[in-house]
């Protein structure tokens, strides 16, 4: 998983910035940036990508607002890694990404399928690569054919502002590097929310589908 994740930056009028989408350099009040890490220095607010390159770069007395997505509290990806069972399959059998699937979490997995989770979704809950997902499916004789009713309940998720619920301000006058898997000031990178195994009290929802350029055009797929 590259650490990534998607934020909006609006302004309070138009700044010069990059497309995601060809590369080109624009003229907007607003602009999307995928990356690890946001950094104030100097009166610039500093967006880096997981190798740490630059990948946009504005002074903060321009910049309004900086929105991150973000999943609701009561989305069911973050109900179902909040629940006993959950917790307990991980501590017992999944202290790594390669651990042994239990009966337990197959039914878990089947079911899920059945209400609409989506694969992302999926790969979240059982912390497990979508590949690894569509394979154990497959082994449990459900094919592509099958997924009917794949994605079908509607992902819950908004955009919230950087910088409120005791989170740092973008608008600081301290030298800081803020993680956007998490929003909170970090000293080392990565953070530790990044490798966690229980993302229940993390409620970004990460960009981790499609490898990223710099300017934020997709060049590839993590799995």
């Amino acid at each position: 998983m590259l650490r990534q994740c998607k934020v909006a930056v609006k302004f309070h009028s138009p700044v010069l910035g990059i497309d995601m989408h060809d590369g080109e350099e624009i003229l907007s009040d607003k602009h999307w940036v995928i990356a690890e890490v946001m950094k104030l220095e100097s009166g610039c607010v500093i967006f880096e990508s997981y190798d740490q390159k630059v990948l946009a770069s504005w002074l903060a007395e321009d910049i309004d607002t900086i929105r991150h997505n973000v999943l609701d509290a009561d989305s069911p990806v973050i109900t179902a890694q909040k629940s006993f069972d959950y917790q307990r399959e991980v501590i017992n059998q999944r202290p790594a990404a390669w651990s042994k699937w239990t009966p337990v979490e197959e039914q878990q997995l089947l079911e899920r399928l059945r209400a609409g989770f989506n694969i992302n979704e999926l790969a979240d809950i059982h912390q497990r690569t979508k590949r690894a997902i569509c394979e154990r499916l497959n082994l449990l004789g459900v094919s592509n054919l099958d997924w009917e009713h794949i994605g079908v309940r509607p992902e819950k998720r908004h955009y919230e502002e950087l910088g409120v619920n005791g989170k740092p301000s973008y608008q600081s006058k301290e030298l800081m590097t803020i993680c956007l898997g998490c929003g909170y000031q970090i000293e080392s990178r990565p953070c530790k929310c990044w490798t966690s195994v229980d993302t229940s009290t993390i409620r970004l929802w990460r960009e981790h589908k499609y490898k990223y350029g710099m300017y934020g055009n997709i060049i590839g797929q993590n799995y």
